[in-house]
């Protein structure tokens, strides 16, 4: 019963982040990828700005760093200015970025706030997503919690490895969708995805070494199994076989 509780506890919790952390942004760009903005200006008689309007823009990273401070926009017709973000220095990461773009011209003035969006693809995010990952990692707890629960009852040693080693990888699976998530939806709290990540890159490439090491725990496991079954054997009680055996290690 516990088990379930907190299982519903951490399905909400995320629910929940995803709400908050969500915003309509006024468009969508790919993360780490060069781009040109395009932005339609308007006086404030609703004409539109022409060339000679002084338009700049100031871009804020997720954590609320200045990325682009008060650059210069090009008029490109028609109201509309443009300008060029470099992918890999303005918009490296996943999130939402503020946006304050200021106007002037001889007899008008025009400062507006928005936000855009940095995807790992460009794209918008629909609920859809969010709900096979989260149905995912739904389905990775649920098999994890009933490998632990194994693990803590496995009547033998190969057992024992057995449902350690499937709960090693079923951790790494949560991890990963963990991770997919907070980077996806939780974009206003970055820190959490590079939590989520550094875990699941440390379990990852910890993997091969985690199994190496059980691997030779178990040869270990199953020489002393035969040498307590030679020394009892020979006549030596359980106990006095297993003291023995201790005795030689040293």
């Amino acid at each position: 019963m516990k088990g379930k509780k907190t299982l519903i506890f951490v399905v909400i919790a995320i629910l929940s982040l995803v709400m908050i952390s969500a915003a309509e942004p006024a468009f969508y760009l790919e993360r780490a990828v060069d781009a040109n903005i395009t932005l339609h200006v308007l006086n404030t008689d609703n004409s539109p700005a022409t060339a000679s309007s002084n338009c700049s823009l100031t871009i804020k990273n997720p954590m609320q760093v200045v990325v682009l401070n008060n650059q210069q926009m090009s008029f490109a017709g028609n109201g509309d200015f443009t300008i060029f973000v470099n992918g890999t220095s303005v918009i490296p990461n996943n999130g939402l970025y503020p946006v304050n773009l200021d106007c002037a011209q001889p007899g008008d003035h025009l400062s507006s706030n928005f936000v855009f969006q940095v995807t790992p693809n460009g794209e918008r995010i629909d609920i859809q997503d969010a709900i096979f990952y989260l149905g995912l990692l739904t389905i990775f707890i649920v098999f994890l919690v009933i490998s632990i629960a194994n693990l803590r009852n496995a009547s033998n040693f190969g057992w024992f490895a057995f449902y350690i080693c499937v709960s090693y990888i079923l951790l790494i699976g949560v991890l990963f969708v963990s991770w997919q998530i907070s980077s996806n939806f939780l974009t206003s709290i970055p820190l959490i995805g590079t939590l989520f990540y550094i875990f699941w890159l440390m379990f990852f490439w910890g993997l091969l070494p985690f199994l190496l090491f059980l691997f030779l725990y178990m040869i270990s496991q199953i020489f002393n199994e035969k040498e307590l079954t030679k020394l009892i054997k020979m006549g030596y009680t359980t106990d006095e076989a297993k003291r023995r055996l201790k005795s030689r290690r040293r």
